[in-house]
């Protein structure tokens, strides 16, 4: 049993919260503000700024507060999670994104869902439509139902943020973010963990906030930023290889997921027929091209099986509509 469970038998013990800081000034005092609100109180907020050339270090500086501790890393969000690592002294550990913010009770709502066998939390974001109708639900260690469903969903499960970890479990396992990507790093990072053979509990209940930033390098479409992706895409296979092949197929998926992201963030800014053409660049893309090809999709949703399918009969006319379609509502959604 966790040495911080109080006699009720509820974890009382102390929280690090690693937020990774770069040119945040606009959203940083309120990221950091959701967590010294928290209702659980035993908490410490470990910020690292990584390069900024803007006003964040001086921000953080007027934050009067004990249970904030400032550092300082290399460029890059890898590199400051991984430094916030190396620095946390809490029992459990989350990531917080500087443009997000938790909900006021996002910790006790984790926290109360602890059990001594327990690694790792996972937990939804708002405005994130449940798949299920259950709240929670456990998964033995090395689940490959629940591998799967992070694979098949890297958006909605798979995500660094918005999860509680043991600890102990990520630094004796040698876990850390890839300094090499700047693109699904979490993503790496998450499947990592889970096949190091945690014991999950997935939780349906929302508690993370995101802010949807126009200006977010995910969202755009080019060259360098598909090179970005494919990196991780290939650690994905590299780390899925000589395994299951509902495994494998799940990294197919993954990497068909990222494809979609890639086009709906960088397709809609030339005439149809530019566009058409760059999606059937982006798909021939070796990463990409092995997924199309060799993926099952009767696991996906019907709107995502309905692209995936356009994509293996080489109907980018269908698949430029349905980007163009996601392109807007998120539009709206930010």
């Amino acid at each position: 049993m966790s040495s911080s469970m109080n006699d009720q038998g509820s974890y009382s013990g102390l929280v690090s919260i690693i937020i990774p800081a770069y040119n945040a000034e606009a959203w940083i005092k309120r990221s950091v503000e959701s967590v010294l609100h928290q209702t659980y109180q035993n908490v410490e907020v470990v910020v690292v700024e990584n390069g900024s050339t803007d006003k964040t270090t001086e921000i953080l500086e007027t934050i009067q507060d004990s249970r904030l501790r400032l550092f300082h890393s290399e460029k890059g969000v890898s590199n400051a999670r991984n430094k916030g690592i190396e620095y946390a002294n809490g029992e459990f550990i989350t990531f917080l994104d500087a443009d997000d913010w938790f909900a006021e009770d996002a910790i006790e709502r984790l926290i109360v869902l602890l059990e001594p066998d327990i690694d790792l939390i996972s937990a939804r974001y708002y405005d994130d439509t449940p798949f299920e109708t259950y709240k929670s639900r456990k998964y033995e260690a090395g689940s490959e139902e629940y591998i799967q469903k992070c694979l098949y969903t890297p958006t909605r499960r798979g995500n660094a943020t918005g999860n509680l970890y043991r600890t102990e479990f990520i630094k004796s396992n040698n876990i850390r973010f890839d300094p090499d990507l700047s693109h699904a790093e979490d993503s790496v990072f998450f499947l990592s963990l889970l096949l190091k053979c945690p014991v999950v509990l997935d939780c349906e209940e929302p508690i993370y906030h995101v802010y949807i930033n126009p200006e977010s390098v995910t969202r755009n479409g080019n060259r360098d930023n598909v090179d970005e992706f494919r990196k991780a895409i290939i650690k994905v296979y590299e780390l899925l290889k000589g395994r299951s092949k509902s495994l494998e197929n799940g990294g197919y998926i993954f990497a068909l997921n990222q494809l979609l992201v890639v086009l709906v963030h960088g397709i809609h800014n030339n005439s149809m027929i530019k566009n058409i053409r760059e999606i059937r660049r982006i798909s021939q893309v070796d990463v990409f091209d092995i997924a199309i090809r060799c993926s099952n999709i009767s696991c996906v949703n019907k709107l995502h099986k309905v692209v995936m399918y356009a994509l293996k009969k080489h109907l980018y006319s269908l698949v430029y509509v349905a980007v163009r379609i996601r392109a807007k509502t998120n539009q709206k959604e930010s």
